[in-house]
C-alpha cells in the first residue's frame, strides 16, 4: 500500500509542476533562462525522477510510505517516480483515458497514414467523428 501512496503522490505533484497552470510564470522564467532546466520543467519523466527523490527525502517527516534511507533507495524512488509518471502520463490525458492512436506522429507512407493504419477505414476520423459514429450505431462498431 505505501507503494501505491508512493506512486500516486509522485505522479500527482509531477502533473502539477509540469502542466499546472499556478506554475506556468516560474516555469516560463526557467525555460528562459536555462535549455536544461527548461526541459526539466516540461518533461513528466526527468521531473518525476526529482520528485520521487523529493519525496523519498520526505520520508522520514510522512506515515504514507517508510523507505530505509540510504542512496540504492534514493535512486530507486527517483527512477520509480519517472517510470511511473511517464506511464500513467500516456495512459491519461485531460480527456480521461488515452485510447486512441495518434495519427499526428510522422507520415510512414505515401498515403500519409501509418502503417498500422493503412487498411483501417476509421483510420482518417477524428475523435468527434468517431464519437458521432458510435452514437449513430448505439455503441455496436460495424462489422
Amino acid at each position: 500500500m505505501e507503494l501505491l501512496w508512493f506512486v500516486l503522490t509522485g505522479y500527482g505533484l509531477t502533473q502539477l509542476l509540469v502542466y499546472g497552470t499556478i506554475f506556468n510564470k516560474p516555469r516560463n522564467f526557467i525555460k528562459e533562462r536555462s535549455d536544461f532546466f527548461g526541459e526539466l520543467v516540461s518533461c513528466p519523466m526527468c521531473m518525476g525522477f526529482w520528485v520521487g527523490a523529493l519525496l523519498f527525502c520526505l520520508n522520514p517527516f510522512t506515515e504514507l510510505f517508510t523507505f530505509e534511507l540510504n542512496l540504492a533507495n534514493f535512486l530507486i524512488c527517483g527512477w520509480l517516480g519517472s517510470g511511473a509518471s511517464y506511464v500513467m502520463n500516456m495512459v491519461f490525458g485531460d480527456k480521461g483515458i488515452n485510447f486512441f492512436h495518434n495519427h499526428n506522429d510522422p507520415v510512414q507512407n505515401d498515403a500519409g497514414q501509418c502503417e498500422d493504419c493503412k487498411s483501417d477505414p476509421y483510420a482518417t476520423m477524428s475523435v468527434d467523428e468517431l464519437a458521432k459514429f458510435y452514437e449513430y450505431n448505439g455503441g455496436e462498431e460495424d462489422e
